[in-house]
């Protein structure tokens, strides 16, 4: 799971360049959007993408995506890193990592179609077209401090494979702990998990470590 997902660690791996970029669609749209840059350090994202700009908002501009994202378009979401919910039965991506929710870059690809992005995947092979009101949220920049771990509570609203990794039918009881990478506007972070406990036992590591897509009100401190 882990070696196809690197992208997902794309907002805890971005830094401020020396010059950040002004998203061209600040003044139409009134969101404070904030383009980024990879640093050559990122090594991952690098390799994947090169040196490169995507943008999102900070956590202290929220308010200003969420007032106007209802009339955003494809232009608007051009280069931002988003989160998006998955309708269609197009074959498995293993890079989507919870229910029907996945993430990637977005990409304005027509002005006759300003309904609909390109969103482009982590291994760039391919790439999906995703209706604009199927995107759920953008990125936060800077966010505050997350939980450290989830229970079991959180495994229903997680995919197949987890629900089977971790089975719950017979009362099992298992805390998660690790840390969030990123935060997205709709309150659903990206979370990776490193230690497992089952039945409130000594935590065992999980040398995979496994990222999930959850909601943040599921996270303990």
């Amino acid at each position: 799971m882990r070696n196809c997902i690197y992208l997902l660690c794309l907002a805890s791996l971005l830094a401020y360049s020396n010059s950040t970029l002004a998203h061209p669609h600040d003044r139409e749209t009134k969101v404070a959007w904030a383009c980024l840059s990879i640093l050559p350090a990122d090594r991952v994202l690098v390799e994947a993408y090169g040196e490169r700009n995507v943008c999102g908002v900070r956590e202290k501009d929220r308010s200003s995506y969420l007032a106007h994202r209802d009339n955003l378009t494809s232009s608007d979401y051009d280069n931002a890193l988003v989160i998006y919910t998955v309708r269609d039965n197009r074959r498995h991506d293993h890079r989507e990592t919870g229910h029907n929710l996945a993430i990637g870059i977005a990409h304005h690809f027509s002005e006759y179609r300003l309904s609909e992005v390109t969103i482009e995947q982590f291994e760039q092979s391919r790439s999906r077209v995703v209706d604009v009101d199927d995107i759920r949220g953008v990125v936060l920049f800077h966010i505050g401090s997350y939980g450290k771990s989830f229970t079991e509570s959180a495994l229903h609203h997680l995919g197949e494979e987890w629900q089977q990794r971790f089975p719950t039918a017979n009362g099992q009881v298992y805390k998660f702990m690790g840390g969030v990478l990123a935060g997205f506007s709709d309150n659903t972070v990206l979370f990776e998990v490193r230690e497992v406990s089952r039945e409130a036992k000594e935590p065992t590591p999980l040398h995979d470590r496994p990222l999930v897509l959850i909601d943040k009100r599921y996270l303990l401190d």
